[in-house]
């Protein structure tokens, strides 16, 4: 006769997030991928089009990324205690603020590097348009990056942040990947702190509006 089962011994599985190839990834990786081609190819057109359409692109992006979220498994958690911390982000959103602008100061060191970030600030008026499409894409991002990608990847921090560098490329701006890097790392270390996409999407918007409202042009 088989020996009864010890109710104390349970079968683990893998926690949400932990970051491991599995055949759902596998299963869903070309959506991944194809979500993200799609975000490069409109973050070029935002970049080297006309400025006025930037609001509408943004738009596009966050749509892009959020069908993407969606068809590659579903809405991610927002925060692995339930929840929805708003102080501490804005407070990280306030400290990027300063690195960046200490940054800034620097790049005019590199006439290049300069040259780059003024022309990232300079289609980043302060208009209503703009301001919702910055929030829409800011937090379609974290769902995206921070989220659906960074529960389904090994090192979820470094390939969130490079996947992120890669879809600004085609913008040929390098300003902006090294923005997309400073960003992402952060933001990879709040989600992993934090347990879900809220935090970082709270800093995400938050760094995004101050930004576009205090940064010199």
């Amino acid at each position: 006769m088989a020996a009864p089962l010890d109710p104390r011994r349970k079968r683990r599985s893998r926690p949400s997030g932990s970051g491991g190839p599995s055949a759902y990834t596998r299963r869903n990786g070309p959506i991944l991928v194809a979500t993200m081609v799609a975000a490069a190819v409109l973050t070029r057109m935002a970049f080297h089009g006309p400025a006025g359409r930037v609001p509408a692109l943004a738009f596009a992006i966050a749509g892009v990324l959020l069908a993407g979220t969606y068809l590659s498994g579903g809405m991610p958690r927002p925060h692995k205690t339930g929840r929805h911390p708003v102080v501490g982000p804005v407070l990280t959103a306030a400290a990027l603020l300063a690195a960046f602008a200490l940054l800034d100061g620097l790049s005019r060191l590199v006439p290049p590097v300069h040259h780059a970030t003024q022309t990232v600030l300079a289609r980043a008026d302060l208009t209503t348009a703009l301001v919702l499409g910055t929030i829409a894409a800011s937090v379609a991002e974290e769902l995206f990056y921070r989220g659906a990608l960074f529960e389904r990847v090994r090192l979820p921090i470094l390939t969130t942040t490079v996947a992120h560098m890669l879809t600004t490329l085609p913008a040929a701006n390098v300003a902006l990947t090294a923005t997309a890097g400073l960003l992402g790392l952060v933001l990879g270390i709040t989600r992993r702190t934090s347990g879900g996409w809220w935090a970082p999407a709270v800093t995400h918007v938050a760094w995004a509006f101050m930004v576009l409202a205090w940064l010199p042009r």
